[in-house]
């Protein structure tokens, strides 16, 4: 049975849900991953709502370039990120550069692109980063091994 993180986690207080469907936090924005434990142990919880606070902003609406971003909905058939890593169909849709993953809608946030940048989150990690190799030569991917192609697919990765 799936378990709702996104949902679970905006209940518990964590961060709201922005019109990337992301959950944003209000300290270190959405570059983050949300885990969910599962107890049968009584845990004592305080009810925190945090409000959405995207306002009238649609820097990822108006940025993703497959238009799968409506406010608050995501259309998984149109988002790079679904085609990517979860879609095994054989079709091969445009995505724009990405090999895996896509993060063009939270590298445009401004939660991201202030609040966190300037507490460091993110922009400084060099798992983040393009990965250049591939960018210079993507047909390189052809002769990786397996554990080769693992390594630098474990974070969303962009080759444009």
């Amino acid at each position: 049975m799936p378990v709702p993180e996104k949902v679970l986690a905006r209940l518990a207080g964590l961060g709201w849900k922005g019109k990337n469907t992301n959950l944003i936090h209000p300290e270190i924005g959405s570059f983050f991953f949300i885990t969910v434990i599962l107890t049968d142990l009584p845990i004592y919880t305080t009810q925190v709502q945090i409000k959405d606070r995207c306002g009238t902003c649609t820097a990822c609406i108006d940025a993703c370039p497959t238009g799968a971003l409506k406010p608050y909905q995501i259309d998984a058939g149109k988002c790079i990120s679904h085609h990517t890593l979860e879609d095994g169909s054989e079709e091969i849709p445009d995505t724009y550069g990405w090999l895996v993953g896509c993060d063009i809608c939270q590298d445009v946030c401004p939660w991201n692109r202030v609040k966190a940048f300037k507490k460091g989150i993110r922009t400084g990690l060099e798992e983040f980063k393009v990965r250049s190799y591939l960018k210079e030569n993507p047909e390189s991917i052809l002769t990786l091994n397996e554990q080769e192609f693992e390594k630098p697919f474990q974070i969303p990765l962009y080759l444009g």
